[in-house]
This record gives C-alpha cells, sequence and structure tokens, in this order.
C-alpha cells in the first residue's frame, strides 16, 4: 500500500489530495443488502458481521414483484437492522417516494432517527417500473414532480412547520438519487447527497431540464 494511503478498517480510506497541499479526501466503504425470499431472517446476522468488520454503512434497496433483492418495504427492514446494531448507519437507495405520503414518510424516518440515536439516512428516488406504477396507481409522467414535491413536504415537516410529530433529534440528511441529466440537477436542488446506480452514458449539465 503506498504510504499516502492510510486504512482505517474497510470502513474509510484516506486519499492523499492530488494537489499536494496535505488535505485529506475520507471515502467510506458500505454495503448494499441483498434480500431474497428464504433468506429474511439472514440479513440482521450478516449487517451485523459487517458493523464488526468495520463497514460504514448498509443500504436497502426497493422494489415491487420482483426477486431481484430489493424489499417491498425497506423503513421496516432498516428499524430492524438499526436495532440490532450500534455504530453502523443504515440507508435507503432508494425508497420510492412517489409511492409514498411524504407526510407519513417524514414521521417514520423521525421515528428511525430517534430510536437509532442518528443514524439512518434517508434516501429517495422516482423510480421508473411501469408495472410498479400500475401496481400502486400511480401516474408514472408525474413521478419527478411528485419526488422534489415530496421532499419539500418532508423538510418542512421536520422543520416544525405542520405540527408533525416527532421530529428527528439529529442532521438526519435526504439522499437523492438520479441518474439522467434531470434527475441529477434534481438530486443537486433538493437534496443533500446523491446517490448513482451507475451511469452509462456520458451526461452533460446541457442536457435535459
Amino acid at each position: 500500500m503506498p504510504a499516502e494511503h492510510e486504512w482505517r478498517g474497510a470502513s474509510a480510506l484516506d486519499c492523499g489530495s492530488a494537489g499536494g497541499d496535505g488535505g485529506w479526501v475520507t471515502v467510506e466503504f458500505g454495503v448494499l443488502v441483498d434480500v431474497r425470499d428464504d433468506r429474511y431472517g439472514d440479513v440482521g446476522d450478516e449487517v451485523v458481521r459487517a458493523e464488526r468488520l468495520g463497514f460504514a454503512s448498509a443500504w436497502l434497496s426497493e422494489h415491487h414483484l420482483a426477486r431481484d433483492g430489493a424489499l417491498p418495504s425497506p423503513l421496516v427492514m432498516a428499524g430492524v437492522l438499526l436495532g440490532r446494531t450500534r455504530q453502523i448507519r443504515v440507508g435507503t437507495n432508494v425508497l420510492v417516494l412517489p409511492f409514498r405520503h411524504p407526510v407519513q414518510v417524514a414521521e417514520e424516518a423521525a421515528v428511525l432517527d430517534l430510536v437509532s440515536g442518528g443514524r439512518f439516512v434517508l434516501g429517495v428516488g422516482q423510480g421508473y417500473s411501469e408495472r410498479e406504477f400500475e401496481l400502486f396507481g400511480v401516474d408514472r409522467r408525474q413521478r419527478g414532480r411528485s419526488l422534489g414535491e415530496g421532499v419539500g413536504v418532508i423538510r418542512r415537516a421536520w422543520a416544525g412547520e405542520s405540527g408533525v410529530t416527532p421530529r428527528p433529534a439529529h442532521d438526519l440528511p435526504i439522499y437523492v438519487a438520479g441518474v439522467t441529466a434531470a434527475g441529477l440537477k434534481r438530486a443537486a436542488r433538493v437534496g443533500d447527497g446523491l446517490l448513482v446506480y451507475s451511469l452509462r452514458r456520458r451526461i452533460s449539465w446541457r442536457d435535459g431540464d
């Protein structure tokens, strides 16, 4: 390992800045949790093991009508994992926000923040599967608008503007997923961080709105 790299267990790698100014950039390592029908009961043990190995975070995805390792109820599983662990952060990557009322998401995320001591991270996205939107009776054409407006509702609820309780006791971030140019711009506008699975083509900020 080159001298400019410093390992801190499995969770982070500090890399010396390219400019040689002595600054550091910390890269954290997490796990994307894969859940299948026959192994729901194993997930807690696996995330406990990831915590012991030093991983910084565990992430839960959402899908419906598919057995692809994602969950239909990632917030429920997040509560289970936060209850089993003590240090590792647990987040959604992603919760499909157009399928839920944002006030309910604000309330449930605040509960997770309170019971975990600030270890929950809310990651949201607009979704894409036509079958899933048909299942929930949601207009797929409005998913981008629903995502942006929903994040705003959540933030106002946490700020105490709507009287919703409980409110988070910690700085609970909202990460927003984006892949297209429009999605990346939306994430930069309304989110505290960006979630990206893959970029299969070069994106220009001049593309889209």
